[in-house]
């Protein structure tokens, strides 16, 4: 498969399989109370997601997997509920931080547990903790989207 064919197929993923299945409600009963913390981590299982089936067809391109913890992460900007993950290695240790601010808009774009597995973890594997947050008012955040108005807020919580 080309470079190509991988794009298009990650992209049609991307836009087609967000957890439609869960209301922004019954996520937030899944990271509980926020009243003393303002960022809270779950394990996230990709063998639950529809990237796995690449995984087991591919295995020999995800052994990174094997060194990294991949959450979903849930927080609170401007008393707005946020959706995104966190990925890092497995090896404890201090670790320089990269934060990913995803491109499109609305939910086109929007970070799924494909894009964690196929772009924040290979850089865990590296030796780097991979944030990044979906704006609000997308993949089952609060609010609404204002290209560049206060969701810049989203991404400095």
């Amino acid at each position: 498969m080309t470079r190509f064919q991988t794009a298009v197929i990650f992209f049609i993923l991307t836009v087609s399989c967000s957890d439609s299945s869960k209301s922004i409600q019954e996520i937030k009963n899944d990271f509980g109370d926020f009243q003393t913390k303002s960022i809270k981590l779950l394990p996230a299982d990709y063998t639950k997601a529809p990237i796995f089936k690449t995984i087991e067809h591919q295995p020999e391109n995800y052994g990174y997997l094997n060194d990294v913890d991949i959450y979903r992460m849930g927080h609170m900007s401007d008393g707005l509920f946020l959706t995104g993950f966190l990925v890092a290695p497995k090896k404890a240790g201090k670790y320089p931080v990269i934060v990913v601010n995803r491109g499109g808009n609305r939910d086109l774009g929007i970070l799924l547990v494909a894009t964690a597995v196929d772009v924040m973890a290979p850089l865990a594997a590296q030796g780097y903790v991979v944030v990044a947050t979906n704006y609000r008012g997308n993949s089952r955040s609060e609010g609404s989207e204002q290209f560049g108005g206060s969701d810049v807020a989203d991404v400095k919580t």
